[in-house]
């Protein structure tokens, strides 16, 4: 499936996930292109917007390769394939610089949004977060897979 924009991807995400519409839904979309696309969602299931912030773990030597991403929570994903590039000693002293504090989602319904071609990535942290919080319906959806994403119904 494709889309005219964004805002277009929004419309229908929101329009499939309808049934969650007054369950005190809260978005979470990862800045940048995503946050517009999170409010769109939000608005149309009556939700919350709030921001997922997803930092990049810098390789030792070389600040714009990434080894893997840190969340708010603290839950770190790392890239399997660059294990040789750093040490555990370097790896605790970049999680605490990259750290951030979250918002309590203890009794919410969770709805995440991103997009873009690296949004695997984002998932691989989105499933970390999901696993923090069992008691939460997780529904990850991304503009350019909604339909292998998004169940029929909750």
């Amino acid at each position: 499936m494709s889309f005219d924009n964004r805002a277009q991807a929004a419309h229908l995400l929101a329009a499939r996930l309808g049934a969650y519409r007054g369950q005190h839904v809260v978005v979470l979309a990862i800045p940048r292109g995503a946050v517009p696309m999170g409010r769109i969602i939000a608005d149309e299931l009556d939700g919350e917007l709030d921001v997922v912030l997803v930092r990049k773990l810098r390789a030792p030597r070389n600040p714009e390769l990434a080894i893997g991403s840190i969340d708010d929570a603290g839950s770190v994903y790392l890239d399997p394939q660059l294990r040789d590039v750093w040490t555990a000693e370097y790896l605790e002293q970049e999680k605490q610089e990259q750290r951030r504090v979250p918002m309590d989602l203890s009794c919410s319904e969770l709805v995440v949004e991103s997009h873009g071609d690296r949004a695997y990535r984002t998932h691989e942290q989105i499933e970390l977060r999901r696993k923090a919080h069992p008691h939460a319906l997780l529904s990850v959806a991304t503009a350019w897979a909604v339909s292998h994403r998004v169940p029929d119904h909750p």
